[in-house]
């Protein structure tokens, strides 16, 4: 079985950041979530995998914001018209794509909670 994990994230900001801006008639910001669609259907022509799992940041903080908070290139507030693009983006894909049973995600977002420990350089 092939098995094509996505990084939502950095989907998501590369097309937001990476493409000219594209709006509806009503001013909502489309190009994130066209750019994420269209590199998403790219991927899946290319590599024909037998399942894809796209993966988020969570809402709240993880252990990285709280071990590097004095470092200054955390990345700042996003800008409200990306974050209505993601709102929307998750829940088309929630809607037309199967989500993990409750048991996985638990599973999985006990394993993201772990404190992992970094090489000292």
């Amino acid at each position: 079985m092939k098995l094509m994990v996505l990084d939502g994230n950095s989907i998501l900001n590369r097309s937001y950041y990476g493409i000219r801006p594209l709006t509806t008639k009503d001013g909502f910001y489309t190009q994130a979530i066209y750019g994420f669609l269209v590199t998403m259907a790219r991927l899946e022509d290319e590599e024909r995998p037998d399942a894809v799992c796209v993966a988020f940041d969570r809402r709240e903080p993880t252990f990285r914001h709280l071990e590097y908070a004095a470092n200054a290139l955390l990345p700042q507030r996003h800008p409200q018209q990306k974050i209505g693009a993601q709102h929307l983006l998750v829940l088309f894909l929630r809607q037309f794509f199967q989500p993990l049973p409750p048991r996985v995600r638990q599973k999985a977002r006990r394993r993201s909670e772990r404190t992992w420990s970094t090489p000292d350089c």
